[in-house]
C-alpha cells in the first residue's frame, strides 16, 4: 500500500521458491529470470501525508514467473492491497492507518474490510495459441469489488 518511486520502470529481479519460507516465491540470487515492466496510474494520498495510501500500478510482464507480480511488488515495497502472503492482511494495514491518527467513515471502513482478497486483475493477456501460433488477446473489466474498492480509495484522499 505504496508508491512505487519511480513512477514507472522496471523491476528486473530473479524469482523463486524462497529458501527461508517454502510456501512463498521470493526475489533470489539464483532464481528465474524476471522482468515486470509498471507505471503508477494514480497516486491515492490522505490529505497532509505524503506517502500514499495506495497506488493504482498497471504491471506488462516479459515473463511468467509463479506469483511474479506480487513479488515483484513486494520487492519494491509495494504490496498488493488483500495480500496475506507477500504483504498484509488488510484488516492489519487498517490497523495501522488507524494507529496513524488517520479516521475512515464507516462507508469506508466497511469496504475496506469486506476486501478480502489480493487486489489484482489482469485486464488483457495475449498468449500465443501452441498449436496454431497465432495470437490471442483477451481482455476483462474490472470487477465490480475493484472498482468499489478503486472509488473508495479516491473519495477518501486526494490525488497525486
Amino acid at each position: 500500500w505504496m508508491a512505487l518511486t519511480p513512477r514507472a520502470g522496471t523491476i528486473d529481479a530473479p524469482v523463486a521458491r524462497n529458501p527461508r519460507f517454502r510456501r512463498q516465491m521470493g526475489v533470489v540470487a539464483d532464481g528465474k529470470h524476471a522482468i515486470t515492466h509498471y507505471e503508477t496510474l494514480e497516486a491515492y494520498h490522505i490529505r497532509g501525508n505524503i506517502t500514499p495510501l495506495a497506488s493504482k500500478v498497471m504491471c506488462e510482464l516479459e515473463t511468467g514467473r509463479t506469483h511474479q507480480i506480487r513479488v515483484h511488488l513486494t520487492h519494491a515495497k509495494c504490496p498488493l492491497i488483500g495480500d496475506p502472503v507477500y504483504g498484509q492482511p488488510t484488516a492489519t494495514r487498517l490497523k495501522r492507518i488507524h494507529a496513524a491518527g488517520y479516521v475512515l467513515t464507516d462507508e469506508a471502513l466497511g469496504v475496506l474490510q469486506s476486501f478480502n482478497r489480493q487486489a489484482l486483475h489482469a485486464a488483457q493477456l495475449t498468449l500465443i495459441h501452441p498449436k496454431t501460433n497465432e495470437e490471442m488477446t483477451f481482455e476483462c473489466p474490472l470487477p465490480e469489488d475493484l472498482v468499489r474498492l478503486e472509488n473508495t480509495l479516491a473519495a477518501l484522499t486526494i490525488k497525486g
